[in-house]
C-alpha cells in the first residue's frame, strides 16, 4: 500500500480512521474498570509518601488523604514535624494548623473547588453521562510514544485534556490554574505505575509540574475504596 495513494480529506469532509471522543471515553473509562467500578466508589482513603520541591532542595510531606464523592475532602500532613489540616465540604473550605482552624482563604478555597471536580473518578462519570462536554485533539508525541489527546470541559469545569496511552490509560493531564500571585499557571500531573485496587485501576506514582518544573511528587502506600469516614 502506497502512503501516496491514501486520500487527502479536506475540512469539509469526514476522516473514517478518525476516532470519535465518546469512544475513546469508553476505552479511558474501560481501562479504568469500568463505569459501573467508578460509580461504585463512595469514598477513598489514600495513605502518601509525598515530596515538595522547591529551588531550596525537598522537603517530605507525609499526607493521609480522606474523600467523600461527590465533593468533600480532607488532607492531613506534617510538614517539618507540624501537622497540618486542610478540609473541603461542598464549597466551605478550612485549614488547621499549630494557630488553630481558621477559614482557607478565597484562593485556596476556590483551589479546592476546583480539586474536587478534577477528580478522576467524578469527572470521567459526569463526562459519560454527557454533563461534560469532549473535543478529541491531535496526538501528541512525548518520550517515544504517541499519545491520543481528548479534552474534557463545561460551564462550571475548565479544561483538562487528557493523555492517554496505547494502553488507554490516563498517563498524564494538564489544565490551567491561579498561581499564589493570581496570574495563571499550567499545572501537569503524571502518573504512572497502575495497580489494580477492586477492579479500578490506580496510578500509584504521580508527579505534578507547574509551568514545565516539578514542584510534587507522590508515591501511594495504600489505598482503599468504601471504607467508612467520620465526617465530624
Amino acid at each position: 500500500f502506497s502512503r501516496t495513494s491514501a486520500l487527502a480529506y479536506t475540512q469539509q469532509q469526514v476522516n473514517p480512521g478518525a476516532e470519535d471522543p465518546k469512544a475513546l471515553l469508553q476505552r479511558i473509562t474501560d481501562a479504568k474498570g469500568g463505569l459501573d467500578a467508578l460509580r461504585r466508589i463512595r469514598t477513598v482513603i489514600a495513605d502518601e509518601d509525598r515530596t515538595i520541591i522547591t529551588p531550596n532542595g525537598r522537603t517530605p510531606l507525609p499526607t493521609k488523604t480522606y474523600v467523600i464523592y461527590p465533593d468533600k475532602f480532607r488532607v492531613d500532613s506534617v510538614l517539618a514535624g507540624q501537622p497540618i489540616v486542610h478540609t473541603y465540604n461542598s464549597g466551605a473550605a478550612w485549614v488547621k494548623d499549630l494557630s488553630g482552624i481558621s477559614a482557607a482563604p478565597p484562593a485556596m478555597r476556590n483551589d479546592f473547588a476546583a480539586t474536587a471536580r478534577r477528580d478522576t473518578y467524578p469527572m470521567l462519570i459526569a463526562a459519560a453521562e454527557g454533563r461534560l462536554a469532549l473535543r478529541l485533539l491531535p496526538e501528541e508525541g512525548k518520550d517515544g510514544e504517541v499519545m491520543k489527546v481528548l479534552e474534557v470541559s463545561g460551564a462550571e469545569f475548565p479544561a483538562v485534556r487528557l493523555y492517554v496511552d496505547k494502553s488507554f490509560r490516563i498517563a498524564r493531564q494538564s489544565y490551567t490554574a491561579s498561581g499564589p500571585d493570581g496570574l495563571p499557571m499550567k499545572i501537569e500531573e503524571v502518573f504512572s505505575d497502575y495497580r489494580a485496587i477492586d477492579s479500578v485501576s490506580v496510578p500509584f506514582k504521580a508527579s505534578v509540574l507547574s509551568n514545565g518544573r516539578v514542584i510534587i511528587e507522590r508515591s501511594i502506600k495504600s489505598v482503599t475504596f468504601n471504607t467508612r469516614i467520620d465526617e465530624k
